[in-house]
């Protein structure tokens, strides 16, 4: 009995203990969510701070108040839509000025020194009314306000034949592409005489290569024109057939016959003149060009053009008379602009 109540003290002193533990460790898990509670609210306090800098924790908002404002902000967006729209609209509208107005109020020196922009606008309009509505009144309109469009033309004809007189030098392309038929021959005998003397002088330094083949039908032909250049000025002409020597088509790249090409005997320097049959003309023509090329003593820019007609209106180096300092036949308002620079 004695040992039995010595065993029951012994569990209640043992379940006490264990009591004491598990109630030990349940303020300790209390306690660590009380400190992580106090983190989160610290964290939320310090948002609040950082977000909402000008209001404090005594801020009040008057719900009246807001709504007020905010009917004032969607008012003023109205008008501000309300004013574009109006903008839109007056864009959209034609201004009073460009209205074509009845053609008998303008005065006909208005019409007459009117920028041509606004004088297109009254022309067509009275065009399209004479067009898609041909009554009287319609067609005398239109045939007025031709004439009006016909006399603009000959006010700025007369004013430039007037320009061209007094200032000669504006009108130097006439000169290098006459009309008449006396300065047609004129033109053709320099152009020629040049030539001529040019191909002459170089008939010892240069050869002509023609690539022929004996199925082209334009090979014997142009051989017929070749024979006959070589008959006026004693040039050297090769003849190569594409078909036996495969390393000077390889060479000079020919790709069709016939085809023509000229070559410096001093330096080997070469260049192509024609693929295809070209007349005598153009053949001298060309080899005027190439050698001139070949020895520098013409730019890509003067392509075709002679030396007689260097630094005329032919000339695209050339600039006009207005940059020319050396010109003293210019409109006075110019050069008293000129001479103040």
């Amino acid at each position: 009995m004695r040992g039995l109540l010595q065993l029951r003290s012994l569990f209640f002193s043992v379940f006490f203990i264990l009591l004491l533990i598990i109630q030990g460790m349940g303020e300790e898990q209390r306690g660590a969510g009380y400190y992580k509670d106090k983190e989160e609210q610290k964290q939320k306090t310090m948002r609040y701070y950082k977000d909402e800098g000008k209001r404090g924790w005594w801020w009040y908002e008057d719900p009246v108040k807001k709504e007020e404002e905010e009917k004032k902000e969607a008012k003023k967006e109205e008008l501000r839509k309300e004013e574009q729209k109006k903008e839109e609209v007056r864009k959209e509208e034609p201004k009073k000025e460009d209205e074509v107005k009845p053609l008998y109020e303008y005065s006909y020196e208005e019409l007459l020194r009117m920028p041509v922009d606004k004088f297109k606008k009254i022309y067509e309009y009275y065009k399209e009314l004479a067009v898609s509505n041909p009554t009287e009144e319609n067609l005398y309109y239109y045939y007025n306000i031709l004439d009006v469009a016909r006399k603009k033309a000959l006010l700025f004809t007369m004013q430039a034949m007037y320009v061209w007189q007094k200032y000669p030098e504006l009108s130097e392309v006439a000169k290098d592409v006459p009309t008449v038929v006396p300065g047609l021959y004129a033109k053709q005998e320099a152009r020629t005489k040049e030539v001529d003397s040019y191909l002459n002088g170089k008939r010892g330094e240069y050869g002509l290569i023609i690539f022929v083949s004996e199925r082209c039908p334009y090979c014997k032909t142009q051989w017929g024109i070749l024979r006959t250049f070589i008959e006026n000025y004693g040039w050297e002409v090769k003849v190569v057939d594409v078909n036996y020597d495969k390393r000077a088509v390889a060479v000079f790249g020919i790709e069709s016959v016939p085809s023509i090409i000229i070559v410096s005997k001093r330096t080997g320097e070469w260049f192509p003149l024609a693929t295809g049959l070209i007349s005598l003309y153009e053949l001298k023509e060309r080899i005027y060009l190439a050698v001139r090329r070949i020895e520098g003593d013409l730019q890509p820019e003067r392509w075709g053009l002679y030396k007689f007609q260097e630094g005329g209106g032919l000339d695209p180096l050339k600039p006009p008379p207005l940059w020319n300092r050396e010109n003293k036949n210019k409109p006075k308002t110019l050069k008293q602009k000129e001479e103040k620079r």
